[in-house]
């Protein structure tokens, strides 16, 4: 069962199950892979569909690690290359909530009370 509270988002295809997530390791393959800061994604994904299929395979590895880049294309092919798409942006924003109002660049505010050093 996919926790969407970690950012996992569940999904069949073929009628096998499968789990998507970009977790802080997935961020690092992405950047590794496109040798890129993650604000650029959009333009990378959108540029080649080589690309796109790499960064639904890279989130696939949490769980499913023997997919192959052929197999997740296989697979983006199985739900549709749109509902692909909705599920990479569900796993990025179930990632990356929200901390302050829809505002995602917030800072994580510091214990009060608590002194350091």
């Amino acid at each position: 069962m996919a926790n969407p509270i970690k950012g996992e988002i569940a999904f069949d295809a073929d009628g096998t199950p499968y789990k998507l997530v970009f977790d802080f390791n997935a961020i690092v393959a992405i950047e590794e892979e496109f040798d890129i800061k993650m604000e650029d994604l959009g333009e990378v994904m959108g540029a080649k569909a080589s690309s796109f299929r790499k960064v639904f395979q890279i989130g696939l590895q949490r769980f499913h690690d023997d997919v192959t880049e052929e197999e997740a294309g296989d697979i983006i092919t199985a739900v549709g290359t749109a509902e692909a798409s909705q599920l990479i942006t569900r796993a990025f924003q179930a990632s990356f909530p929200a901390t302050e109002a829809g505002n995602t660049n917030a800072r994580p505010q510091k214990a009060k009370g608590r002194r350091t050093g």
